[in-house]
């Protein structure tokens, strides 16, 4: 007998898988016949039973302009109904050094924006050679783990090949992203801006019941330039509701962590904050954390402008090759290497069980160079590492050719991915 299908509206039983559909969920999660399925379920709202208990079911969310499906627990309020051990759950909280399971960020799902470790004034969490990664050992700040919690749950971290998401679509990820988090126990959901509408905020810190001691909201900005004043506060140029333009917004008194204080200080940024109300009654943004990104189309966040460039010739040569079963990545979480060694790769390319890496050296500073190349070896043991020297090509004049440099190291990454596994 097959797994059962319900209804996610009226929770009745709607059929059972056929031998074919189950054995199809069997094969990687990105083979046709796997995909097919789930969007066979997708196209009619049907949630599927998981094989762990009865009645414990499972959801299928849809990223990549509906060319990517994946399986998640139905929600927060049903875990309980899913048996211990059961692959769709967290196994453990992910601390930054221990790899977060494939199909689900293993982060606490009630939040807390606030912490120890977090290091003060308007800095990068770190200066090692992968920006904000963490991958220096440091702790990373809790406002941007929350950050790429979500980023994950939403898939942003997988790049669009062919039309971009665009904004509206990009929000409305996020935010179901966020319904399965809660902040203080109440739906994070139902407490994120996009823009920085000061009323509604503190309408709706007022409506939660929320005051300065005991709740925040999370901010989602759209950032285009950012400048640090005479004063040392930071100057966002943020978009703003309405009439989507964007306008300058001075944060005073906000603590604000910068992911990549190296790379340039224009293009596409994504600004999380927590907002607060004060006690007599205002609005306070006491921390911020800003990230570069993809484009406004695309919000996958990125280490460096570097990167950027490189996801975007990524793109465009995935579209040249016209192949629709290519993945691209950009890891938000540590793999695991063969050697028991953990790797975050810049930019993972994946067809079928093959991958491939492109690593893009940003720097000559030998300290960089000596982690790079210890990470090339590890990440060896599961991929081909293309490495993309972009260094040497950093100058506004060489723009041109840096992009079609990447183009080549993009394309030598796909046609890796015709050859036998590493």
């Amino acid at each position: 007998m097959g797994r059962r299908y319900f209804s996610s509206r009226s929770r009745t039983v709607q059929g059972e898988l056929s031998e074919e559909q189950e054995q199809a969920l069997l094969e990687p999660s990105s083979s046709r016949h796997h995909q097919s399925v789930l969007k066979w379920l997708r196209d009619r709202d049907y949630w599927l039973e998981c094989q762990c208990r009865e009645n414990a079911c499972l959801f299928i969310r849809r990223s990549g302009g509906g060319q990517h499906h994946s399986l998640y627990v139905q929600g927060n309020n049903e875990i309980q109904r899913h048996r211990k051990g059961c692959r769709y759950l967290p196994k453990k909280r992910y601390t930054g050094t221990d790899v977060a399971p494939p199909d689900f960020v293993d982060e606490p799902t009630d939040l807390d924006f606030f912490g120890d470790g977090e290091k003060g004034g308007n800095q990068p969490p770190n200066d090692g050679g992968n920006g904000g990664n963490g991958s220096d050992g440091q702790r990373e700040p809790k406002l941007y783990r929350v950050m790429k919690q979500i980023s994950h749950i939403a898939q942003t971290d997988r790049i669009v090949i062919n039309d971009d998401p665009w904004e509206s679509r990009q929000r409305d990820a996020v935010t179901n992203a966020a319904a399965e988090l809660t902040i203080r126990g109440k739906p994070l959901n139902e407490a994120i801006f996009f823009f920085p509408d000061w009323k509604l905020m503190k309408a709706t810190l007022k409506e939660k019941g929320w005051r300065s001691d005991k709740g925040e909201i999370l901010l989602w900005w759209l950032v285009s330039e950012y400048v640090t004043n005479d004063d040392g506060h930071i100057e966002i140029y943020v978009k703003f509701p309405g009439d989507n333009n964007f306008h300058w917004q001075t944060l005073y008194n906000t603590n604000v962590l910068i992911h990549h204080h190296r790379g340039a200080r224009t293009g596409a940024f994504l600004f999380g904050g927590v907002a607060q109300l004060t006690e007599n009654g205002g609005t306070t943004i006491p921390k911020g954390y800003l990230v570069p990104i993809v484009s406004f189309n695309q919000w996958c966040m990125v280490d460096s402008n570097y990167e950027r460039e490189a996801i975007n010739a990524a793109r465009d040569a995935i579209k040249k090759r016209k192949d629709s079963e290519i993945v691209l990545e950009k890891p938000l979480y540590p793999l695991d290497a063969n050697n028991g060694k953990k790797v975050l790769p810049d930019l993972l390319f994946s067809k079928g069980g093959n991958k491939a890496i492109m690593e893009v050296m940003g720097s000559n500073n030998p300290n960089y160079l000596d982690g790079k190349e210890t990470q090339i070896a590890a990440m060896k043991t599961i991929a081909t590492v293309i490495k993309a020297d972009v260094y040497n090509r950093p100058n506004e004049a060489d723009s041109d050719r840096r992009k079609r440099y990447l183009f080549v190291k993009a394309r030598e990454c796909i046609d890796s991915l015709q050859d036998n596994k590493p």
